[in-house]
């Protein structure tokens, strides 16, 4: 929203700082702690994770019902949609892959942008990474995407000049993966953060493109 003859934009405190009401043409209404709501538990039950399952066997069912099982070892997912990549952040998780060995990045192949996983092959060859740890899953519904977010090991956030997972975000937290987020200064940049806090998962809430490097080594290990 905004921008649009809006009269009232619903946000929150996170997302757009009460300081910087000013900026916006639309009287802000904040709906604490988060205005992004999602109904996960009513719209995917059969996602819905079993309290009686370890968070490895549930990982390994996931993977298997996406067509994973075949990649063994830690998987990273970037599955937001490539536009949002930047070659900072893609430089981050490159270094992450040198980091961690047996480490491999998960993109989806949307349909409408085909191409893009051997676009990032070629650029994680250029940064002196084996392409083969560039995977890429396909596309499917909402239900599957929650399957696929499930066998992550770590969910490896987009970020500024363009904007971070906002309902992505939310599913991945539900499917039950870690994300790590590094807020930027535009509110499509934060909605993240405002995710994760209100979710009360704010310990992977990066500071710098340096300090999410470092938060996403760390919960792997």
């Amino acid at each position: 929203g905004g921008g649009r003859g809006d009269d009232v934009y619903v946000t929150d405190s996170v997302s757009f700082p009460p300081e910087l009401q000013h900026l916006a043409a639309e009287r802000l209404l904040y709906l604490q702690p988060l205005y992004l709501a999602s109904s996960h538990a009513s719209s995917f039950p059969k996602n819905t994770k079993s309290a009686t399952k370890s968070v490895r066997r549930r990982r390994e069912e996931a993977r298997e019902g996406t067509g994973l099982a075949s990649e063994h070892g830690t998987l990273l997912g970037a599955l937001n949609k490539p536009y949002k990549f930047t070659p900072q952040m893609f430089d981050v998780w490159c270094r992450l892959l040198r980091e961690l060995p047996q480490a491999k990045l998960v993109v989806i192949q949307y349909k409408h942008y085909w191409e893009a996983p051997d676009n990032l092959r070629r650029e994680a060859a250029q940064r002196g990474i084996d392409p083969r740890r560039v995977v890429a899953a396909g596309e499917g519904n909402q239900s599957f995407f929650l399957e696929l977010g499930a066998g992550m090991d770590l969910f490896l956030d987009t970020s500024a000049p363009l904007s971070n997972g906002h309902t992505t975000v939310a599913d991945m937290l539900w499917a039950g993966v870690p994300v790590v987020t590094l807020p930027g200064p535009s509110k499509p940049s934060r909605v993240a953060a405002s995710i994760a806090l209100a979710s009360r998962c704010a310990a992977l809430l990066a500071r710098t493109l340096d300090d999410y490097s470092a938060l996403a080594a760390a919960a792997l290990r």
